[in-house]
């Protein structure tokens, strides 16, 4: 970690840059944009001192992320999501349509439909209020606990995102358990201006649980849907860990193995679907200084087990500093 006592509090300068990522996205005024200029496809390009090249600070990734831009005949503006990768070769799929290390599907939507049967029942008696209502919102409850659903996470908090990429619940484990070999990926979504992609499109950002008739492929059976293409959602926060970390879904289709394709081969416009991608030999230190402004472990899991996690970590560093 280098000599010289590290304080693991927040340090100001950068709590101040952090803060300031929503404030320029409202304010339609991003930080560190020199130029606009509109592209013959119609694709708004910002060309900032960021744009070219990885991040290798968590000051650039800053700088990066405001210099998304409206688009003035955009009916999203101002809107993104964002999801951090630890690697950019994985593909942009959710659990339930990934493959193994021998490119083998690991499960179906017929899968997740008996899964999701057995969670029902199996935990049920340990949702003591607030119980889920329909198979959408027991779909969400099973994803935030490791099954694996048609449901891909995104967040509105681009830090959560980059927090994800560097895989901070991982920062207590030796390095064989995180892909610090591999650039990083953070994907910025424009759910709003996907939508109007959809068949049938909904208004706006609907709720997941209020999927209306046309969208009927998405929700939990064992029939195979007619459309290919997934729809953004945002949903009810019926657990701790949807809510700390400011969840949103992009929800599949239920499709077998063949018609299965990546977001990012599905969504050509780069204008909708954009990567920030992080430099493999700066994931360490842009880790580090993530940390410092408090996106820890109990930041994205609020739990006792996250607490300790934290409080070993902040320990174990002070030790590495005393010993140096």
């Amino acid at each position: 970690m280098g000599s010289g006592h590290r304080n693991y509090s927040l340090d100001d300068k950068w709590k101040k840059q952090a803060s300031e990522i929503l404030a320029a996205q409202k304010n339609g005024n991003p930080a560190g944009t020199k130029k606009t200029v509109s592209q013959p496809s119609g694709i708004l390009s910002v060309i900032s001192d960021t744009d070219e090249g990885k991040i290798e600070s968590l000051e650039q990734y800053v700088r990066r992320v405001t210099s998304f831009g409206q688009d003035s005949n955009s009916d999203g503006q101002g809107i993104f999501w964002y999801r951090g990768q630890a690697s950019i070769k994985f593909q942009l799929v959710p659990s339930v349509y990934r493959k193994n290390s021998a490119q083998e599907f690991i499960h179906t939507y017929h899968d997740e439909f008996n899964l999701l049967s057995y969670f029902k029942s199996y935990a049920y008696p340990f949702i003591k209020a607030d119980r889920p209502q329909n198979d959408l919102e027991w779909l969400i409850l099973a994803q935030h606990f490791g099954l694996p659903t048609r449901l891909m996470d995104f967040t509105i908090d681009p830090l959560i995102a980059l927090a994800f990429a560097l895989e901070i619940d991982k920062i207590n484990q030796d390095e064989s358990h995180r892909n610090d070999s591999e650039d990083a990926v953070v994907y910025v979504f424009r759910p709003l201006d996907y939508n109007l992609t959809v068949p049938n499109p909904p208004n706006g950002i609907p709720h997941l649980t209020e999927l209306g008739d046309k969208q009927s492929g998405y929700v939990p059976s064992l029939t195979e849907s007619d459309t290919d293409k997934p729809i953004a959602c945002i949903s009810i926060f019926n657990n701790d860990n949807i809510s700390a970390q400011k969840g949103t879904f992009v929800l599949f289709s239920r499709l077998e193995s063949k018609r299965v394709m990546s977001l990012r081969d599905i969504v050509q416009d780069n204008y909708i679907l954009s990567e920030i991608v992080i430099s493999a030999a700066k994931k360490a230190e842009i880790r580090d200084h993530l940390y410092q402004i408090g996106y820890n472990i109990s930041r994205l899991y609020p739990n006792l087990n996250s607490v300790a996690a934290d409080i070993k970590f902040v320990n174990s560093k002070q030790n590495d500093v005393k010993l140096k």
